[in-house]
This record gives structure tokens, C-alpha cells and sequence, in this order.
């Protein structure tokens, strides 16, 4: 598969994955989920993520497709990212700082992004075909 739509697959997913976090939160808290609170949810998130994922080399092909190397650097990075995120969701929109929101969003969004990508490399170490010696 060619790197460029690949890595949009990859970005594509990710980000689905982050806007998906509100709405998972809604529904554990019985609360629609608003323009705001899904603003101020996941632009921090996807913004940190971008930058940590590429400055990780997340976003590269051999990243999306070893499932080894999205263990060693797609999971570090996730987490460097929510702890990033946190921060710029403060400054960005003036929330004050929560333990419990700071654990439950740096641990699901970890979880969604790191088992979406091992669902990626999967699919895509399948569809190689396999060398006969």
C-alpha cells in the first residue's frame, strides 16, 4: 500500500478515535454531548496528538504497520499526548484542572488509538503475502 494513504488511513482512524472519546463519556454520563464540550474535548487531543505522533515517528509506515513498534512508540507518545492535551485544554479553554477527567481521558484515549492501530497493523500484515522459502 502506497505511504500516503496509508499514513491517511492512519491519521483518519486516530482522529475518528478521539472524536469518538466525547461520546463515549456522554453515554457513561447520561449527558448529550454539545459543540462545546466536543470542541473543547477533542481539538486538545487531536492537536497534541499530531504533533507528539509525529514528532514520535507514529505517523511513518513502518510505525503503522509493526505492531512491535506501535507498542514501543505509538504508546508512549499516546500518553506523552494526553498529558499534553490536559495542558493545552486549559489554556485553550480556561478548564480548570481534574484528576479523575486527566486519568479517564489519558487512559481511554491511550486505549482507543493504541487498540485502533493494532487493528490497523493487523489487517494490514494479513493482506502481505506470505514468501515460501
Amino acid at each position: 500500500m502506497n505511504s500516503i494513504p496509508l499514513r491517511a488511513i492512519a491519521v483518519t482512524g486516530d482522529m475518528a478515535v478521539l472524536a469518538a472519546f466525547p461520546f463515549i463519556g456522554a453515554m457513561s454520563h447520561e449527558d448529550p454531548v454539545s459543540v462545546e464540550s466536543f470542541t473543547r474535548t477533542v481539538v486538545p487531543f487531536a492537536i497534541a496528538w499530531l504533533l507528539v505522533g509525529t514528532a514520535s515517528t507514529s505517523f511513518v509506515v513502518a510505525t503503522i504497520s509493526s505492531r512491535m513498534l506501535i507498542l514501543h512508540r505509538v504508546l508512549a507518545a499516546i500518553v506523552s499526548s494526553g498529558v499534553i492535551a490536559i495542558v493545552l485544554r486549559g489554556v485553550l479553554f480556561d478548564r480548570s484542572f481534574s484528576v479523575a477527567f486527566a486519568i479517564v481521558a489519558v487512559v481511554t484515549t491511550t486505549l482507543l488509538i493504541f487498540i485502533w492501530r493494532l487493528a490497523l497493523a493487523t489487517v494490514l500484515n494479513r493482506r502481505r503475502p506470505v514468501r515460501q522459502p
